[in-house]
């Protein structure tokens, strides 16, 4: 796995969004969406107010007050309440277009799975803008996850499904241009955190209700991540721009220019991470960073570009994993969750003995085992210049170092991260 290789009354108006979806699926249809919106006054006190809907499977709030709650009817009766929870640190860089148009404090959306009668209460009294967004058409509609013909020259390319597929009608089309950075040198691994559940079939409608969040609601100019894995392993295209290229997201303030966000949609700070998700994290981490030519057992200097949601001010330079959860740089985060970020970085009890592997043999950096603790932000420093790899072995010599690490630490998570990695540094594909 991944984890042992890298690492009051004073609201005038809060806003909710509440998508909604067809009960019966039309095979092979594309899905349409139609959006409506309405008022609803919260008298406050707890005192809930019941909105009845048809197959309401998503809604988003407006955290301008801290204490608004959500439960939902299903078959089996009434849900728990679930309080609402901001995601104000997955946000634009300070400075750019995006974030004039950005809206904080507004949570994702929760997810609720097909229900057709939902209640709401707060502590203080507040008029809740609902926004309902209808999908109607194919339920669980996907296209083939097959790569661009221009993928062939980038070595072995993760099924990937492609924003054609999950969002057919252009229904979250941009609002404007990505900005594209010259190269990616980390990985940020984040989790939604309020889509508990749902069926397989639902993974691309569930995409695109995080997109349409992001950009109807929070003021994006698209989805903010580049890439979204659901929980039974299925990997989407995110941000558009271009698969290949170093798309700047909206998922990491200070610190989205260079970097690739990867979302699990999920919550898995209070859930364990399913295996097929974890999985498809390990295939898409170690293709990116083969593909960006970044080391993932590595560290890194970046230089924040401030903004309220990240730990790090304008200018501050920081030493950090070139795999990463969003919580190393993020303000108030728990982001990715527990059992996610102990995945990303976690104890990392191989990655010593590997890196140690790739020292002795082929002369990498030694790997210092003080910077594992993430427990403390580290010190803010000038970066060194950076010194150039020494020649990496030919594809023979990376298949018998592959063979012997595997014996000695064992596990096909290494011989995937290494056989990939290493091969590809000693015969870079054509077109590199």
């Amino acid at each position: 796995m991944l984890d042992r290789l890298v690492r009051p009354l004073t609201v005038a108006l809060a806003m909710a969004m509440l998508l909604v979806l067809p009960t019966v699926h039309a095979a092979g249809e594309p899905p349409s969406t139609a959006v409506s919106e309405r008022v609803v006054p919260l008298p406050g006190d707890d005192v809930p107010v019941r909105l009845q809907v048809e197959d309401l499977v998503s809604i988003t709030a407006d955290l301008s007050t801290e204490h608004v709650e959500v439960r939902w009817e299903t078959s089996d009766g009434w849900s728990d309440w679930l309080h609402f929870s901001v995601s104000g640190d997955h946000a634009p860089d300070a400075g750019t277009r995006e974030e004039r148009t950005f809206h904080p404090g507004i949570s994702e959306p929760v997810w609720t799975g097909e229900v057709d009668a939902v209640e709401l209460r707060a502590h203080e009294a507040v008029d809740v803008t609902v926004e309902l967004v209808t999908m109607t058409g194919g339920l669980g509609y996907r296209a083939d996850a097959t790569p661009p013909a221009s993928a062939e020259a980038f070595g072995v390319w993760p099924p990937i499904v492609p924003r054609t597929a999950w969002d057919p009608n252009g229904d979250c089309e941009p609002t404007s241009s990505p900005d594209v950075s010259p190269t990616a040198e980390r990985i940020f691994v984040h989790h939604t955190a309020i889509f508990p559940d749902y069926p397989p079939e639902a993974g691309d409608d569930v995409v695109r209700a995080v997109c349409l969040g992001h950009v109807k609601n929070r003021g994006f100019s698209d989805v903010g991540y580049n890439f979204l894995i659901d929980r039974y392993g299925v990997i989407y295209q995110g941000r558009e721009g271009g698969i290949l290229r170093a798309v700047d997201g909206a998922h990491a303030q200070g610190f989205n220019s260079g970097s690739v966000g990867i979302a699990l949609v999920g919550d898995f700070h209070a859930n364990g991470v399913p295996a097929e998700a974890a999985r498809a994290l390990d295939t898409l981490a170690t293709w990116l960073a083969d593909l960006h030519d970044i080391d993932p057992l590595g560290r890194g200097h970046a230089t924040s570009t401030g903004g309220d949601s990240t730990r790090f001010p304008e200018g501050f330079v920081v030493d950090l994993p070139n795999v990463l959860g969003h919580r190393d740089t993020g303000r108030n985060t728990a982001c990715p969750g527990d059992h996610l970020f102990d995945i990303v970085r976690g104890e990392r009890p191989m990655a010593p003995r590997v890196r140690n592997r790739l020292t002795h043999e082929f002369g990498w950096p030694a790997l210092d085992e003080t910077v594992m603790d993430p427990a403390a932000p580290p010190a803010p420093t000038t970066p060194p210049a950076s010194p150039a790899l020494p020649p990496s072995p030919p594809s023979s010599d990376a298949a018998e170092l592959v063979r012997e690490v595997v014996d000695g630490v064992g596990g096909s998570d290494v011989l995937t991260l290494v056989t990939r990695v290493l091969s590809s540094r000693g015969h870079a594909p054509v077109g590199r």
